[in-house]
Order: structure tokens, then sequence, then C-alpha cells
């Protein structure tokens, strides 16, 4: 199509330079339509010399006289050819001229196939299974729930160093999906530290407070929703006013990829610290991170062997551990009573699950020389609980 196109160009071009008449246009028209398959400057050239040819003939000539003079248009672009000893150029119109019918007919189906399956594939791979989240609520031990214009949050109050609970049932009807984690990423210094997760995979509700208790599973193999109790503790009472999320993330495999997706919870979960969260109580925390990070050095980098576990940034492990050392306080039921206290030792808490025992180490004297000296008679315990680990 190019091609045609550059030689129209230059066919009005002679036609407007030599001025030739109705009969010779035709018959350049013709010239131009045989020489398609010349490539390079053969085919301007050819239609050059034929226009110039017509021009030294009587502007009477008819289209009969021409022919007779100069010969047919066909046979001028085969004698140019010959004399110039030229190659003709294969373009797919002319081999899709020479091809027989069923050659054709072959080509075209696989290139159907072809492009078939490469949508196909492209569809499987890249499909994307859509998640929901039809249930969720929050365990502590002083909380408000709020309804207003169809959206619903839940407010805990700050207590120092409780365990609270987010609760949520995540599920996709598409088969073959594996979660593997229900998570929050970025909770970096906020009013409440992920410490775990515990899934429950029978229609119970057996919790048990244990955060330890993360598995995956294939969400067509449970005929029922799964419940999943993402587990806080509070922490950092640095906050003025309330501090909270609606979303979570999720890692899950499907068709042979790991994948992460990104649910919306349909609620806001909320930590209020109310009169709590003081300047002096701020303070203190800002002068433990400081201790901290002396004790630590820098060199600190996520990911890789010094990466967070179970989601928890490097000095929250450290803290992570001080709450044990102290004892982490349960949510009260409407009784006051203890519920889902049955908390996962200290061995399972995430300093010890690091691959790097010397970083290991070094949170560990970051926890009880900078977060919660009062703990260094345990040093040595640690340590050892550590090597054990290992």
């Amino acid at each position: 199509m190019m091609r045609d196109r550059a030689g129209r160009r230059i066919a009005r071009n002679l036609e407007s330079e030599l001025s030739l008449s109705t009969e010779e246009i035709a018959y350049l028209s013709r010239v131009r339509v045989a020489s398609a398959r010349l490539g390079g400057v053969a085919r301007p050239a050819l239609m050059e010399e034929a226009a110039e040819a017509l021009s030294e003939r009587p502007g009477e000539y008819s289209a009969h006289e021409l022919e007779v003079s100069l010969g047919s248009p066909e046979s001028w672009v085969v004698g140019y050819i010959d004399r110039e000893q030229l190659t003709l150029s294969e373009g797919p119109r002319g081999w899709w001229q020479r091809t027989p019918q069923f050659t054709r007919v072959g080509f075209v189906l696989g290139v159907a196939v072809v492009l078939g399956v490469g949508w196909g594939g492209w569809r499987y791979f890249t499909a994307t299974p859509h998640f929901l989240n039809p249930c969720g609520g929050i365990i502590a031990t002083e909380f408000e729930t709020f309804r207003a214009g169809g959206a619903k949050e839940f407010r805990a109050t700050f207590r120092q160093d409780e365990r609270i609970g987010v609760t949520l049932c995540p599920h996709t009807s598409t088969p073959g999906v594996t979660i593997q984690e229900v998570y929050r990423s970025d909770l970096v210094r906020m009013a409440f530290q992920s410490v775990g997760s515990e899934v429950d995979l029978l229609p119970l509700g057996h919790w048990i407070g244990d955060a330890s208790q993360a598995v995956s599973w294939r969400s067509d193999d449970v005929p029922w929703l799964a419940d999943v109790v993402l587990w806080y503790e509070m922490e950092y009472c640095n906050i003025s006013g309330a501090i909270g999320f609606n979303t979570v993330e999720i890692d899950y495999r499907y068709r042979g990829r790991d994948r992460t997706t990104t649910l919306d919870l349909d609620y806001w979960v909320f930590v209020d610290a109310g009169d709590s969260c003081t300047d002096e109580v701020r303070a203190i925390s800002d002068r433990e991170s400081e201790q901290w990070q002396q004790v630590v050095t820098d060199g600190i980098t996520p990911g890789g062997p010094n990466g967070p576990v179970f989601n928890i940034e490097h000095e929250n492990i450290s803290r992570d551990l001080c709450r044990y050392l102290s004892g982490v306080k349960p949510a009260l039921d409407a009784q006051g009573q203890p519920t889902f206290d049955r908390f996962e030792p200290l061995e399972a808490r995430a300093v010890f699950q690091i691959d790097n025992p010397d970083f290991a180490e070094r949170l560990i004297d970051g926890a009880i020389f900078g977060i919660c000296p009062e703990h260094q008679d345990q040093r040595d315990r640690l340590h050892s609980i550590l090597q054990a680990s290992q």
C-alpha cells in the first residue's frame, strides 16, 4: 500500500511536469501498476523514462496508437527489467497471488490458531480473581461501633500493651486460588503494632489468641468462609486523636504465580488515643527509640536476611519482645474476663524467627538495653532461646 502511494505521487508529478494528455496519463498509470514489484530507485526511473517517451509523441495519439508506437505498458516494464537486469522484490501481495488457494487457507487458519492461543494464554496468566470481605469486626476491651451513610467504623480506646484483633473473612469465588497471608504492610510507629494473624478454617470461631497460627488455604477447598484475625498490640502512644485503616493486603497464588492484591474491608478500624497520649508519654517513646538506635547501630536495611518478620519493622520486633517480657494484656469481655488469651509462647515471637542470628542478637540487645532495660537480667536466657531456635 505504501509503495502504491509513492507510485501515484510520482505519476502525478510527471503528469503535471510534462503536461501529459488523458491517453498518456492512462498509459503511465498502467506502467505504474505493472511496475509495482520493482524496488529501490528502479520504479521511479522507469516511470520517468516512460513519461518522457510519452511526451515525445504527438498529443493527438490515441491509446491504441500509443501501444502500437511504444508497445503495451506491461511489455515496456518487462523490457526495462531485462535491459537493466533488475530483480523483483517479493512483497506480500505478490506472494499471496502466486500461492495456491489451499496454502493460503492453511496460512490463514494457522495465523488464527496462533493468535487464539496467544490471546488465550495472555488471558489465562493475567486473569485476576475478585476478592471480597463479607464480614468483620473488632476484639477489644473498649470500643464503639459507628454507622452513618452506609459506612461502618470500629473505634477502640487506646490501652497500653493490650492486644486487639481485627476480624475478617476474605473470600474469592475464583477456583484455584491459594490465600497465603493476610496482613497490613504499613503500620510503622502507629498506636497499634502487628504481631501476626490467626486463621480458623472451621465455621465455629475457634480463635484462641495465638498470633502465630497463620496458615494458607485454597478458597475452593473451604466450603464456608475462613475466619481471619489480624492481631495487634497497642504500643506507640505517640498520636493525637485517632489512627486507623480500612484495607488489608492479601498474598495469594493463582495459576502458577505469586501475587498481591489490596482488599477493601468495607469498614474502618481506629485506635483513639483519647487523653492517654500526652506530650510526656510521647517523649518517652521517642527517647526509647533513640536508645534502641544507639544499641542496634546503623546499617539496618529492609528485606533480605534482615527483613521484617510477620510484617513487623525492626524496632517493633524489639518492642514486641519487650511487651512479652512485661506481659501482654488480653482484651476483656463484657464481664471483665480475659478473652482470647492463649498467647503464643515467647519462643514463637518474631525476633526468634529471623534467619540471621547475629542480627537477631542485635535486636534482642536493642530491646533490653534500649527499650525495656528493666529486663536486662533476661539477656542470657533470650540468647539461649535464640541459639536453640537456629
